[in-house]
């Protein structure tokens, strides 16, 4: 409906006739006006004269020199016996009449419709992965494996940092592991130990030589030493998590990419001393990616979660696109929200480019009425008004209508 206007309805059942007039050359008629012949010949002479000539010929007279075309005219003159001069009298036309041709027309049907609304917005292609790929440590850069316009994977490397240090720190950590697992398995042994004995003096308590001073001094070193095992155990965590720390700085010195994706760009270079946070490369994941369209409130009703709108790619590639989310923030300034569209482009092949104008046409409401509509060219526009031309009971008469929403 698009292509079509509605106006009154007493011209339901007439056929519009569509003028289409055939243009001539632009450029000829100064070219024959200046030939300063036997008399100059009217408009309607040199359009005639033209379409009498085949492309060649017409070629070949816009090559001459001014004399040339003058004996050319001349000479045409003659074979259409005008009696030496074209300005004797119009040429006859083809089909033995005088004159220029008929004007071709077209006649295009009047038709009764519902009204439906469909309003082009244009929209913009939005990429849901595109990160600053960040150091997570300190350190300089040893090597940058990527360049601008390379294709990743998830995964890959795309640079690493210095790692001496790194490896040795690891080492160290591992070894107070050990140390500190040294010093816990020696205060359970002692604990056991302690135990031990005063399982021993516990035996003797029925004897002469049984001491209670003894036995409660006892009982106390073996709470001291189960305090003990405990400060070794938490020395123990904390010498694991310091190593486990170390080798998680040793595996981030290699930066590798979170998702596939093309580096967009790159901001380091090998010997650049980095801080935790400095971005090393930029990248976009273009296979991934979303439609988004600001559409007016007003028209957001017709917009539900799953309704297919047909999208258009470079105003030409015809896609449809599911309606993912529609956004609860309204713009107070252009009173529109933002709407998300997931496109399928398996049909198509194609693939689209984040920051790509997309056209989206978006149904508004019918109104639930029917209106009379014509085609868009066979309104003609003049001071009075607009008017078509009816074709009925073999004539054609002129029309004023009043044209409605297109």
């Amino acid at each position: 409906m698009q292509n079509q206007l509605p106006f009154s309805r007493n011209l339901l059942c007439a056929i519009v006739a569509v003028l289409v007039a055939i243009t001539g050359v632009a450029a000829s008629g100064g070219a024959l006006a200046q030939q300063g012949g036997p008399g100059a010949m009217s408009p309607d002479q040199r359009r005639a004269f033209f379409q009498s000539l085949s492309e060649e010929e017409r070629s070949e007279f816009f090559s001459m020199s001014p004399e040339e075309k003058s004996k050319f005219i001349q000479s045409r003159a003659k074979q259409a016996g005008t009696k030496g001069s074209p300005a004797g009298g119009k040429p006859p036309a083809a089909n033995g009449r005088r004159g220029p041709p008929p004007t071709l027309v077209q006649l295009g049907e009047v038709t009764r419709e519902p009204m439906i609304k469909i309003f082009p917005i244009t929209g913009r292609v939005v990429a849901i992965q595109r990160s600053e790929i960040a150091a997570n440590i300190k350190g300089s850069v040893n090597r940058v494996l990527v360049e601008i316009g390379d294709r990743v994977k998830m995964g890959q490397v795309l640079a690493e940092l210095n790692v001496d240090r790194l490896k040795l720190e690891a080492e160290f950590k591992a070894a107070e592991v050990l140390q500190a697992r040294a010093k816990w398995k020696f205060a359970q042994a002692q604990v056991n130990l302690l135990k031990q004995e005063l399982k021993r003096l516990e035996r003797l308590r029925k004897s002469a030589a049984f001491s209670q001073a003894r036995f409660e001094d006892k009982s106390q070193e073996i709470v001291k030493a189960d305090a003990s095992v405990d400060d070794t155990a938490a020395a123990l965590s904390r010498a694991r998590a310091s190593r486990d720390l170390a080798r998680i700085d040793l595996k981030d010195a290699t930066i590798r990419a979170p998702f596939p994706g093309v580096i967009l760009g790159k901001h380091v270079s090998p010997g650049t001393y980095l801080n935790a946070g400095t971005r090393i490369v930029t990248l976009l994941n273009d296979e991934n990616v979303e439609i988004e369209v600001d559409i007016p409130s007003d028209r957001i009703g017709e917009i539900i979660d799953g309704k297919i709108l047909t999208a258009w790619i470079d105003g030409k590639t015809k896609i449809e696109a599911a309606v993912r989310a529609v956004i609860p923030d309204e713009n107070p300034l252009a009173r529109t929200r933002a709407v998300r569209l997931t496109p399928n482009i398996e049909p198509t092949k194609i693939r689209l480019v984040p920051n790509q104008n997309v056209i989206v046409d978006v149904p508004g409401s019918n109104g639930g009425r029917d209106v009379i509509a014509v085609p868009k060219d066979a309104i003609v526009n003049q001071q009075s008004g607009r008017i078509v031309f009816v074709f009925a009971d073999g004539r054609v008469r002129q029309a004023r209508v009043e044209i409605g929403e297109s």
